[in-house]
């Protein structure tokens, strides 16, 4: 909307120029036949066709040749603003990881490692999180038995809570266990600092007023994603990873993969207002993860960038996970193209298939659009300074005579001839790319 309005600003500049300098050389005494021909040249000199081709072509062939290459792009303009981007927001589960969590250890208090699992499986059999999700699975993997629950409810950013035998089962993060006044041993908050240092997610898991003890989970890095974060970095973008995990947990995956800053134990809300802290600094924010469970960053990002995962790839040995082949098939099928956005859905501004790494190809042909944008700019405004000048009559002191309308129809022809070859090749370029 603002480039339509910025031509028909431009249009209505030409349009009182041309009509001002009419009526001078008419007051100055050029005969009325003169001073339309006047009025004619000038019109065409600075017409504004060759700067609406210079940015609007660009974007429209860059948005066709990256729909090819499974980019889609909301409209147009995302590529323009994509390249003013300074910061990007992510977020931890799918995006710095592979995004399918599995347990590695299990640390029961007071019972064993499989009734442990069960009492936490029961209250996370319709688990919609990825954690809650592997949790389930692999109880169901070991064929444990599930109780039965009399209430569920899910607290975001926290975990879940349930009635068990009349008595609230809780499995989630220390802090929110701890707001609850559940009563947990030394020895478990000595072995949740032991697992969040390496870089794991300890999940407690407790039974009316005491923790019963921790399910810790894990979840890949995959090193395709470490050389996307320090790509992203030479690109001069600044990667902040905005987590609820704790902060020892956020500090190994910053040291795994070198991202310029973390914000742990945060809550949904908690992450809007570092959002609006960066703003407030000057800072240009994209929000790269998925906007069902990310749609408290990407509300609030200048640029929501949506990362669609593809087939897992090789499964760790210790992993343990239910492996459901009819899922996974049914999975691929939804990956394999990018899914329409349902009407009251939220629509995310940039839509890429596959890792973080999926964003450079974006970042590349945004940049150079950009660069194409800039070139467009310089001829559009080198015909200006070359026609309007002797359109307007200023050569006429130096001796010199008017310019001719049909010249001066020529050199705009010419300049947005120029100007639109020009933007050809930002689909030549982004389509002969490895995107």
């Amino acid at each position: 909307m603002k480039k339509i309005l910025s031509v028909k600003r431009l249009l209505l500049a030409d349009l009182l120029l041309a009509g001002g300098m009419s009526a001078y050389w008419l007051s100055a005494g050029l005969a009325p036949m003169e001073t339309a021909a006047v009025f004619i040249s000038i019109f065409f000199a600075g017409c504004p066709l060759p700067y609406f081709l210079s940015t609007s072509v660009v974007l429209h062939r860059a948005v066709g040749a990256a729909e090819k290459q499974n980019i889609r792009i909301k409209s147009p303009d995302v590529l323009n603003r994509l390249q003013y981007i300074d910061t990007l927001a992510l977020s931890k589960n799918g995006t710095v990881t592979e995004g399918k969590p599995y347990i590695s250890d299990i640390v029961p208090e007071g019972m064993t490692q499989s009734a442990l699992l069960a009492l936490a499986a029961s209250v996370e059999r319709d688990a919609v999180h990825p954690i809650g999700q592997a949790i389930f699975k692999t109880a169901m993997t070991r064929r444990l038995r599930l109780q039965r629950l009399a209430a569920c409810t899910e607290i975001p950013g926290c975990g879940v809570e349930a009635i068990i035998s009349g008595k609230p089962v809780r499995v989630g993060r220390l802090n929110w266990l701890k707001k609850e006044d559940v009563d947990i041993s030394a020895s478990l908050l000595t072995k949740h600092d032991k697992l969040a240092y390496r870089g794991k997610v300890p999940v407690f898991v407790s039974n009316g007023k005491y923790a019963r003890g921790i399910i810790a989970l894990e979840d890949s890095i995959s090193p395709e994603t470490i050389a996307a974060i320090h790509r992203l970095q030479k690109f001069g973008i600044r990667l902040i990873m905005l987590t609820s995990d704790s902060q020892r947990t956020a500090a190994a995956i910053k040291k795994a993969t070198d991202i310029d800053e973390i914000r742990a134990d945060l809550s949904p809300l908690e992450k809007i207002r570092e959002l609006q802290l960066l703003r407030s600094r000057g800072a240009n924010i994209a929000a790269a993860g998925n906007p069902e469970s990310d749609q408290a960053i990407f509300t609030e990002a200048d640029l929501s960038i949506q990362l669609i995962p593809q087939k897992n790839t090789i499964v760790p040995r210790n992993r343990v996970e239910v492996i459901d082949s009819e899922e996974e098939e049914e999975e691929e099928r939804k990956s394999e193209d990018v899914p329409e956005s349902e009407p009251d859905a939220f629509q995310s501004d940039l839509i890429l298939k596959g890792s973080l790494r999926s964003l450079i190809p974006a970042m590349e042909l945004a940049r150079e659009v950009h660069r194409i944008i800039r070139q467009n700019h310089k001829i559009t405004c080198l015909a200006w300074l070359l026609l309007l000048p002797p359109a307007m009559g200023l050569l006429t002191v130096f001796g010199g005579s008017f310019l001719d309308p049909d010249i001066a129809f020529g050199g705009c022809f010419c300049a947005s001839l120029l100007i639109f070859l020009n933007s050809l090749r930002a689909g030549f370029i982004s389509g002969s790319r490895e995107l």
